[in-house]
């Protein structure tokens, strides 16, 4: 199990280019199998769970080829429905292929997914979903077995908003004979990106209201080309870091609209952030009413920052996947503030580890409460997962001090050469083996 080691106190400077979006990535890459062909998928990460969901895909019966961020995909010959235990098991969105294979196969059994320990995850939005369009939904304990023989068009509202029900009610309802509308959906980045991609591959998927979307399935579908979005998780995660370390980053081909609200909450504690869209994209944007646009993002600052609330919501509202990596920020900046995370009851476990580099917190449920202190102080901590582990990065950068990072693999599974990203920016970071420990999430190999 290898180890991240950070001498602390340096700030960041220069120029990063953003991996595609792993949340798309995720999404997309199962999609595939709602069509028989070749796929050519751009910009998609090498990160771990890309590579597990290839090997998936692989077992599935798809030839997969993956190579300088292109995954050429085909399906043709993809027969399976139950996909492989173990590598379903280690990450949240294989349940994605519960979708996927029930509208391909009209069946499919899935083992219960993976994925960061933040709080309950269950997936009864899922279930509502595809029993009110005709599927079965059977629970054995270990696995979930879905029967999609007899789909029906549906009206179908979610309780409250979810992501991963969203998507997958999307896949389904591309194999419904008529309209389904989904209300209350989900409007991430990453779902827009994922139906952009049906758009392509011949889904008559249409927005009709605010999170309301209306599906004309039964429609044959065919393999497409696709350029995955930038990762607008990755660019919030560089955004902190640049404001934490007092440097001046920027954060190259970003869309704008997707980075409004850690934008905001950053100029709010007093950082300097500044949108410059790309030459081809401003001149398009004063010819229309383009509102997404790529371009670049610097983020400078040389002061301590003053603390805010934080409060977490679905988007376009500020993301519970940047709430891990600001609130290292937050344990640094001037007064105390409330970080309340409305979404994941159980995403603190990386404040424990700041509280062993001097950081004052605590927690109460889904509220935590930071009061800044002067500095923190390097430590032997741990990753406690995916988004935890790049706050437990921030916080080396930081530090005084040398900080020992473990369970690095939770941070492989989501960002893509973070250590030589940061290492190009001036930190002294760096990536070392230990033989001697065992990773017990990844005592099987692929």
């Amino acid at each position: 199990m290898d180890k991240i080691i950070i001498q602390g106190g340096k700030p960041l400077n220069g120029v990063v280019h953003l991996s595609g979006c792993k949340n798309s990535a995720m999404a997309i890459l199962p999609a595939t199998l709602l069509a028989r062909g070749r796929f050519e998928i751009s910009n998609v990460p090498d990160i771990e769970d890309v590579r597990n969901y290839l090997e998936i895909l692989k077992g599935l019966g798809s030839t997969v080829a993956f190579s300088n961020n292109t995954a050429i995909i085909d399906t043709t010959n993809a027969t399976g429905h139950t996909p492989n235990a173990n590598l379903a098991q280690r990450f949240r969105a294989s349940n994605y292929l519960l979708g996927v294979l029930s509208a391909r196969n009209g069946i499919a059994s899935v083992a219960h997914p993976g994925g960061c320990d933040i709080g309950v995850r269950t997936m009864d939005y899922h279930e509502i979903a595809f029993k009110a369009m005709g599927a079965t939904w059977t629970d054995d304990g270990s696995n979930v077995i879905v029967e999609a023989k007899a789909l029906h068009p549906a009206e179908i509202e979610f309780p409250k908003i979810s992501v991963g029900a969203t998507l997958n009610t999307l896949f389904l309802a591309t194999a419904v004979q008529g309209t389904v509308i989904i209300r209350n959906a989900a409007e991430e980045p990453h779902v827009v990106d994922a139906i952009s991609f049906l758009g392509q591959m011949g889904a008559d998927i249409r927005i009709i209201d605010k999170n309301t979307y209306q599906v004309r399935g039964g429609k044959p579908l065919k393999p497409c080309d696709h350029t995955i979005i930038p990762d607008p998780i990755e660019a919030g995660t560089f955004m902190v870091a640049a404001a934490a370390t007092k440097g001046k980053v920027l954060i190259q081909d970003i869309i704008s609209q997707h980075m409004k609200s850690v934008k905001h909450e950053l100029m709010r504690m007093g950082a300097t952030v500044i949108f410059d869209p790309r030459q081809e994209d401003a001149k398009n944007l004063r010819m229309s009413n383009q509102i997404e646009r790529n371009g670049d993002i610097t983020v400078c600052n040389d002061k301590r920052l003053k603390a805010v609330d934080i409060t977490t919501h679905p988007y376009p509202d500020f993301p519970t996947d940047v709430q891990q990596p600001i609130s290292t920020l937050l344990a640094i900046s001037e007064g105390t503030c409330v970080v309340d995370d409305q979404l994941y009851e159980n995403r603190y476990k990386n404040l424990i580890e700041l509280k062993k580099m001097g950081a004052q917190v605590t927690v109460n449920g889904h509220l935590a409460t930071i009061t800044g202190v002067e500095r923190l102080h390097g430590a032997h901590v741990e990753a406690t997962d995916l988004r935890g582990g790049a706050a437990m990065i921030i916080a080396g950068l930081v530090a005084e001090g040398e900080t020992v990072i473990s369970h690095v693999y939770h941070i492989d599974r989501g960002y893509e050469n973070i250590v030589e990203k940061l290492r190009a920016l001036g930190a002294d970071i760096v990536r070392v083996s230990a033989k001697d420990e065992e990773d017990p999430e990844q005592k099987d190999e692929i």
